[in-house]
């Protein structure tokens, strides 16, 4: 049978869950966690007239400037510095005597030796003093002339294993690179292999350095727009592209990051929704085991009352429900405060219930909802002195 103790735990249940949900459609929204970026992944350049070397620290040479603002694809980091695909405007070295000119196309070289080193290149070094050696080429292989020379020289276009390097601390990461994008070399390895081109090749990207940019960021909000709602970021690739929307001699590219703005708009729309959506199962979730808990302790400091539904002294009572010809009884504990109502049922309205007045009782029988006094009410077919 069922105590008075357990429905009136049913009524606080049904309390609790009242409030958890008017809390749940107050609750706010909580930022998601930010992006962990492995190797290669797209950086916005933070400061201007930052130095390109040809290696990892400011013993190595020059090899050009970035300005706030560029992007750039970085393959690795070591002792505070980035290394990065070489960036428009940036170029190698490779000796003369081992290149034939392609007769049908005067813009390819063909290398006619083996092991024929690449050099970074620098716009203040002479050839010879520009000894850093990027990789090597090997008889056959093809590359990429930019139509000057110098000392014995061919300036060409950095091959695919050719890589620069910049202090960190004036990058920015912006998101994953495009999962095409050509990892760098292993330390000591000599590539052989033909100059295809990597993200930022002059033959695989539109011309403009806006353009380029703008293309490698489209591609960060395409990886991040594949991710799962909630795992999106936007925020710091939103910020690149409305400063290139803003750029007045960005001319195209400037039209497409506008355009792109807004697209992420409404992505981080449907994101934001999708993360309240989330929260609020979170928090009833969280709701319905804190009642499960609630409803553990509150059950382990009930008494037992053993095969009654509720124990107390018994009283009659003036309150009457939809049966006035049956007389109502009061169940009071022991401060005299009203623990329940009490209508006899079956065969308990023969007996005699005056003779309980003012004893502690114990009435085994059913309980229920008292529409007349907000309350509960036992309907019992029993009732038997206990011990005080």
């Amino acid at each position: 049978m069922k105590s008075l103790f357990s429905f009136l735990m049913m009524i606080f249940l049904i309390s609790l869950v009242s409030t958890a949900f008017a809390e749940q459609a107050a609750g706010s929204d909580e930022a998601v966690a930010g992006q962990t970026l492995s190797f290669p992944y797209i950086a916005q350049v933070t400061g201007d007239n930052v130095i390109l070397r040809s290696g990892p620290g400011t013993n190595y040479y020059v090899c050009g400037k970035l300005n706030k603002a560029d992007v750039i694809k970085v393959v690795q980091q070591k002792y505070g510095w980035s290394c990065v695909v070489p960036p428009e405007g940036t170029f190698s070295w490779i000796s003369k005597q081992y290149i034939e000119v392609d007769s049908t196309n005067p813009s390819v070289g063909i290398v006619t030796g083996d092991n024929v080193r690449v050099r970074a290149g620098s716009a203040d070094n002479n050839p010879l003093h520009s000894d850093q050696v990027q990789g090597m080429f090997d008889k056959g292989d093809r590359v990429r002339l930019m139509g000057e020379e110098q000392s014995d020289y061919y300036k060409i276009y950095p091959p695919s294993f050719a890589y620069l390097w910049l202090s960190t601390q004036y990058t920015k990461p912006l998101g994953s690179a495009p999962e095409e994008a050509v990892k760098p070399a292993e330390e000591g390895k000599q590539e052989t292999a033909v100059e295809t081109g990597g993200l930022f090749a002059p033959d695989t990207v539109p011309a403009t350095k806006d353009l380029r940019q703008y293309y490698a960021l489209e591609q960060i909000v395409k990886a991040e727009h594949e991710k799962p709602l909630l795992e999106q970021d936007y925020s710091t690739v939103k910020e690149a592209l409305q400063l290139l929307s803003e750029n007045k001699e960005a001319g195209k590219a400037a039209r497409y990051a506008e355009f792109m703005v807004k697209r992420i708009e409404s992505f981080e729309l449907a994101a934001e929704v999708a993360k309240v959506v989330h929260l609020q199962d979170q928090q009833l979730q969280q709701t319905k085991e804190n009642i499960q808990k609630a409803c553990e302790i509150k059950l382990e400091q009930l008494p037992n009352l053993g095969r009654f539904a509720v124990i107390g002294k018994i009283q009659t009572s003036s309150v009457y429900g939809t049966e006035p010809v049956l007389k109502h009884y009061k169940i009071l504990d022991s401060a005299g405060n009203i623990i329940c109502y009490a209508l006899p049922a079956g065969s308990a309205p023969e007996m005699n219930v005056s003779k309980y007045f003012d004893k502690k009782v114990g009435l085994v029988g059913t309980i229920e909802a008292h529409s007349a006094t907000s309350s509960a009410l036992v309907r019992f077919t029993e009732i038997a002195e206990v011990d005080k």
